[in-house]
This record gives structure tokens, sequence and C-alpha cells, in this order.
């Protein structure tokens, strides 16, 4: 018998969609092409995950690799791109639901430390029995560790 549901957060609880932020910062395809290259897929990314490296630092270090021209709409990709992250549809309701009904529901997601400034913003903390984040304790899946 299921007791315990363990949720990803991306693109389980909230939409993660690296090019919500890309549009909204950068003006033409070839420049989000290139900020998306080097921020959401590049080194910086994951050692965010793993709490090695500040969204301050993700930024000097990237724009080194990017035309001056970029380094307004990198920043604004790095310290605003969970401003884009709205709760999957339906997600909620299951959350709720699945407590409601004696379910013991917790989090485990690679994400960096700003993952406890927006995640209380879409879901009530006390919903879950607990909350694994990659960056506190500096292992990403797929590592056995973090399991």
């Amino acid at each position: 018998m299921i007791k315990n549901i363990i949720f990803d957060m991306g693109k389980v609880l909230l939409d993660y969609n690296p090019q919500a932020p890309l549009h909204e910062f950068l003006e033409c395809d070839a420049d989000r092409a290139i900020i998306e290259r080097e921020l959401f897929h590049g080194p910086e990314w994951v050692l965010g995950d793993l709490g090695a490296i500040t969204t301050e630092e993700k930024f000097e270090v990237i724009r080194k690799r990017v035309p001056q021209r970029l380094h307004e709409g990198l920043k604004n990709c790095i310290e605003k791109w969970h401003f884009f992250l709205p709760p999957v549809n339906g997600a909620k309701e299951f959350v709720e639901r699945a407590g409601e009904r004696g379910y013991h529901l917790y989090v485990l997601s690679n994400a960096s430390t700003e993952f406890h400034i927006y995640f209380p913003k879409e879901y009530e903390l006390s919903l879950f029995d607990g909350i694994v984040v990659s960056a506190d304790i500096h292992v990403v899946k797929p590592d056995p560790q973090i399991y």
C-alpha cells in the first residue's frame, strides 16, 4: 500500500520553462539561444543546484562568455527566471487531496537555494512532510546519495 508520495519540483509541481524568461528579457532568437546555452545548459546551472555557486557568482562567470550587449538580459534571466514558475495545472489540487487522504508528501528537487524564496510563494510548506533541495545537501539527482 502506498503511504508516501515524493514530488519533483520542476515540471511536476511548478512549470519550469526557460523559454519564458528568455522571451521576456531578450529581443531576438539568436540572443536567446546564446543565453539559453550559457545559462540554462552551462555548468553554472548545475553548480547552483549543488549549492556551490551564488546567483551573483553565476552572473560574474557567465557574463565573460557572452557579448557585453547581452549582460543586462543575462542578469535579468539569472535573477528573475523563477518569476516564470507557475504551478503545473492540477498539481496544487492533487497535493491538497493527497494530503487530505493521509498520504505523506515530500519534495525532492534539484534546485538552487533560491527554491526557498519562490517555492513557498506557490505552495504552503505545511502541506509537505519533508523537502529535500539539492543545494542544501550538495548532492544532485541522479546521485544515489540524494535518495
